[in-house]
Formats: structure tokens, sequence, C-alpha cells
């Protein structure tokens, strides 16, 4: 489809999908950037939506240069695109199935990429690999010892009127920092001026 004023579709992921294959054509990654949804039917549908080049906003290497300038890729390069990367359900059973075992991402993804001839048949790199892992193992979370512990924190601050928790999330929703304190700690805090913490990196 040739994109031009005035084409109307029907979902949103319909316009990133047409868009997202021009992208690719000429050389360049997409994201979705900012929009505004409604309560037109009680549906909370998108009045609309701005989708912008990947590296839009981000200013080229040399400072002085008061446009932001990138390079489109070549032909060869374009798989790599990070809008066209993607794991299919196949290789998402092969990446749980290895972590399971406990076989290193790098090993696994090696592995996987000989199987098709090389990295530039595999649709898409290591970074991709551990963000999948990484996102498998937050969602699980949700629902297992992060969804206890949201409970256990609620409980405490319905019991304890000095209690305060705060919990801070990333672009995906998904959770990277958790911080609470009691009237006890508190009251600790003010005589000793120390504080507690979990890095589990």
């Amino acid at each position: 489809m040739i994109l031009k004023l005035g084409i109307e579709f029907e979902t949103e992921q319909d316009v990133y999908d047409i868009y997202d294959s021009y992208a690719c054509v000429v050389g360049f990654s997409i994201r979705r950037n900012k929009g505004h949804k409604g309560d037109k039917d009680g549906s909370r549908k998108w009045l609309d939506r701005v989708f912008c080049y990947f590296c839009e906003g981000i200013r080229g290497n040399d400072k002085r240069d008061d446009n932001s300038t990138h390079v489109l890729a070549s032909p060869c390069k374009r798989i790599f695109l990070r809008s066209e990367r993607s794991i299919n359900p196949a290789q998402a059973v092969a990446a749980e199935l290895a972590d399971s075992f406990g076989i290193a991402p790098r090993a696994s993804v090696g592995l996987m990429a000989k199987r098709v001839g090389g990295l530039d048949n595999l649709g898409f790199i290591l970074e991709d690999y551990n963000n999948y892992l990484r996102t498998r193992q937050t969602n699980e979370m949700k629902s297992g010892d992060t969804g206890g512990l949201l409970e256990y924190l609620q409980r405490m601050q319905y019991e304890d009127l000095n209690f305060s928790y705060a919990i801070q999330v990333d672009l995906d929703d998904l959770i990277t920092n958790i911080f609470w304190a009691d009237g006890r700690m508190k009251l600790d805090y003010e005589y000793f001026g120390d504080v507690v913490c979990f890095d589990t990196t």
C-alpha cells in the first residue's frame, strides 16, 4: 500500500503494521509515540496516535549539528532494525526450555542461529532474547511472589498509619524498584540515618 493523506484504518495496529512495512523498505525503524484516548463509548479507544522514527529527537554524533541526522540501514542490515526484530512462538519455547536447563543466553542464541544458517536468519539479537526472558519472568511474578508482596504492603499500610511504600516501574510497566518503611523504621532512621537495601542483580 502506498501511504497518502486520507487513508483510513480499522485499528491502531493496522496503522503501525503498514508504516512499519514502509519503514523497513526505506531502511529505518519506528516506534509508538504520544497519543490520546477518549471515552466515546466507554471503550477508551485511541483518538489519535503518533508513530515516529525510532531515534526521533536524538541528536547525531556531531553536537554542533542543529539537525538530528541518521543514516538509513542498508538492505542487508534492515533485518536488524528494532521494529523488525521479533521472537516467534517456536523460538520462545526453545528460549524458555534452554533457560529452565540453565543454558546461558549467549550459548542458546548461538545454537539457534546455527540451526537456521546464521544470525542473519534468526530474526532477533541477544538483547531481544534477554528482554524476552526478563519480561516473561516478571509477568510470572505478578501473579506469584510480587502479587503476594503487593498484598502484604497494602495490608501493612492499612494496619500501620505510619507505613508507606512506593513502587517504581519501567516503560513497559514492569516493576524495577520497591521501597517501604513502617513507623519503627522511620523512627530508627531519625536516630541512626541508615537504610537497608536489597540488590537482586
